[in-house]
């Protein structure tokens, strides 16, 4: 999906579905929210939150986000978010749906998890005055064990990180770089 008919920026839809028969009053609810604002041409603050009532999976999240950007190709972004609760187990296949294993869910209802990521991007020509072309970035990911959301479990304390360079040494060829760790 766009946010615009135009629009540069991809928007993702989270959509979790339930089916619960009706023969019993129904107790619980689910409900979810984000709100995001440009604050100047250079400022984005954003905020979401979710809350789950299912009996043994009560589920809550909570998070926050920051987007700093020079220009389109230059920018800083920071997210953290925390969660409670057990969330739900997964099927998961491996093999393009052949086998499913079970991954059993992973949150606590007593103690929330956190998660956090920083990325950043600079476009050599926005620091160079058009002198240099190319990007060099980077980003870092990390999630406690017990971080839960609607989509993944954290079994345990995970970190990821990664960097990226984009150069054009000649007219000709490019030199490109990527690591993950």
């Amino acid at each position: 999906m766009r946010d615009g008919a135009l629009g540069d920026r991809e928007v993702h839809l989270a959509v979790q579905y339930e089916y619960t028969p009706t023969l019993d009053a129904v107790e619980g609810y689910a409900l979810g929210g984000r709100a995001e604002a440009w604050l100047s041409h250079h400022v984005a603050v954003g905020v979401t939150g979710i809350a789950e009532t299912t009996g043994l999976a009560d589920q809550r999240l909570i998070g926050a986000d920051l987007t700093l950007r020079m220009t389109e190709t230059t920018f800083l972004e920071a997210e953290l978010a925390q969660s409670r609760g057990v969330g739900f187990g997964q099927w998961v296949s491996t093999d393009g749906g052949l086998t499913f294993v079970n991954q059993p869910d992973t949150g606590s209802n007593i103690q929330s998890a956190m998660a956090y990521h920083l990325k950043g991007q600079i476009d050599l020509a926005d620091v160079s005055g058009g002198q240099i072309a190319g990007q060099v970035g980077a980003f870092y990911d990390t999630k406690q064990a017990g971080f839960a959301t609607t989509d993944q479990q954290t079994t345990i304390d995970q970190v990821v990180w990664g960097t990226f360079a984009k150069l054009d040494l000649t007219e000709a060829p490019r030199c490109r770089h990527a690591m993950r760790g």
